[in-house]
């Protein structure tokens, strides 16, 4: 289990090694959507192995808000990209 929480963590980390813009606000959409897909599996994993209740919410909440959060963030910077052309 320690094994795969280091997996998500480390691809988390690859994915937000993105090549920066220069532009705050595409930078940071660009950027966090691979931390919010990390906080979902990293929620995932504890919904498969996980026993307290308290926690197993939290996951469940957090796998929700994460994944709104991600297509907001995709939908934001389609919309940019479309924008600029």
């Amino acid at each position: 289990m320690i094994n795969l929480l280091f997996f998500i963590l480390n691809a988390q980390r690859v994915g937000m090694n993105i090549a920066y813009t220069d532009d705050a606000d595409v930078d940071f959409a660009r950027g966090m959507i691979p931390h919010h897909q990390a906080a979902v599996a990293m929620a995932q994993t504890q919904l498969k192995y996980g026993k307290d209740p308290v926690l197993r919410k939290m996951s469940q909440d957090i796998i929700k808000a994460q994944k709104t959060e991600i297509k907001q963030l995709q939908d934001w910077l389609r919309q940019r990209e479309h924008a600029q052309h």
